[in-house]
């Protein structure tokens, strides 16, 4: 049996890495016999260059970048270098590769970057009374990116969750070399104040490498570019915004929309996920090319997840909590929708579940497993959940075991 444990992290708890670990280490103390590939998942989020960065075997780099207040912060990201054909994830021992070293010798390296804007332009940068929207500024996330590429990066993909900003993505540009104009020509700043006041936008010294790379955004969400449901009013307040200030932002938006459309060809109104971290999925697309995807998609088909899935007699996954929101872009719905087809098993470990998953089961997940085996407070539960993940692993491959004779 070839088993693939492809869990989340346990938010609070336990990283997606060390989820898979305590699990393949559960069901080795069994009495099952056999082969395992481990491939820790997220979902775009946070945690999302960590997993990334080990499932694929990359290395981790700094960069000197502006935080959302323009101060020096040192922030990490991830590169991975891999031939276009083998993708990415190195199989464990226990796999056969698809690709011959010798094969992979003859083929082009790429190398991908793994950024998280969080980590430049994120809002637990910043303390409570510093939250302020219409100064924050989405910079540093554009000196990642430029870092990225000095470093070799032809591939980006880029989680824009946790941002302290609503600029609509301008800081990012401009340190890219982009330039926003107002009306009497002034260059200006990056911050979501001056959204009302761009009259022009001009790409004309954009770094020359941006058309020659692939740039892949992680957004799982599909609010517009502005409007009620848009980036200021459903975000900003979260961010420092009062009420006043969220139509402000809301009203530069709106008028930056027009702006785009009118020089650019664009209507980001229309862009489901232009509004994703105060614009920035928006501006992404409009100024770089960037393509926005849910993040959950886009990490299992980085990792080649169809084709290992394709490959195992069983895929076990986990996260904190099962409920409605798994089934919705979460990782144990993506994983439900590949292994379903298929007809291979899909068992889930968390900490806790609702009470009905038919939603889930109906997607194609098998079975549900709490890992917590006695009443236990949220702090001793987290606590011990390396080892009440192991223990329920071990359980299952005790049972596994017995139900193949």
């Amino acid at each position: 049996m070839h088993i693939l444990i492809a869990p989340d992290s346990f938010k609070s708890a336990l990283p997606a890495p060390e989820v898979a670990r305590a699990i393949e280490n559960g069901l080795k103390r069994s009495s099952l016999s056999f082969s395992s590939q481990i491939t820790p998942l997220a979902d775009g989020g946070e945690g999302t260059v960590d997993c990334l960065v080990r499932s694929a075997g990359g290395r981790f780099v700094a960069a000197r970048v502006k935080d959302p207040l323009g101060r020096e912060i040192t922030a990490r990201y991830g590169l991975i270098e891999d031939s276009p054909a083998n993708n990415i994830s190195k199989p464990s021992k226990s796999s056969t590769p698809s690709t011959s070293q010798n094969s992979l010798s003859n083929q082009q390296i790429r190398t991908t970057a793994v950024l998280e804007m969080a980590a430049a332009s994120g809002l637990p940068l910043l303390k409570e009374s510093e939250k302020n929207p219409a100064l924050t500024t989405s910079y540093g996330t554009g000196q990642l990116i430029k870092d990225a590429l000095e470093r070799g990066a032809d591939k980006i993909l880029l989680g824009i969750g946790g941002s302290a900003t609503n600029d609509a993505g301008l800081g990012m540009a401009s340190a890219l070399g982009a330039r926003f104009l107002s009306a009497s020509g002034e260059e200006l700043k990056g911050i979501g104040r001056n959204l009302a006041r761009v009259k022009r936008i001009d790409l004309t010294d954009l770094d020359p490498r941006i058309p020659r790379t692939e740039i892949e955004v992680a957004c799982d969400v599909d609010n517009p570019f502005y409007g009620p449901e848009g980036a200021a009013h459903v975000y900003a307040a979260q961010k420092g915004a009062d009420p006043e200030m969220i139509a402000e932002l809301d009203s530069g938006l709106r008028h930056l929309g027009e702006i785009i459309a009118s020089e650019l060809d664009l209507d980001l109104q229309q862009l489901p996920g232009a509004g994703a971290a105060g614009g920035l999925g928006g501006g992404l697309h409009a100024f770089l090319g960037a393509n926005l995807r849910s993040g959950t998609a886009m990490i299992l088909d980085f990792l080649q997840l169809p084709a290992k899935i394709s490959r195992a007699d069983l895929v076990i996954t986990g996260e904190g909590k099962c409920d409605h929101q798994s089934s919705r872009g979460k990782v144990v719905g993506a994983l439900a929708k590949h292994c379903a087809p298929a007809g291979i098993p899909l068992l889930v470990l968390c900490g806790s579940h609702d009470r009905d998953l038919t939603p889930l089961y109906n997607q194609g997940v098998t079975s549900v497993f709490s890992i917590l085996n006695s009443p236990a407070t949220l702090e001793t539960a987290i606590f011990e959940t390396e080892e009440l993940l192991s223990l329920t692993a071990h359980n299952l491959g005790q049972l596994i075991n017995h139900l193949k004779k």
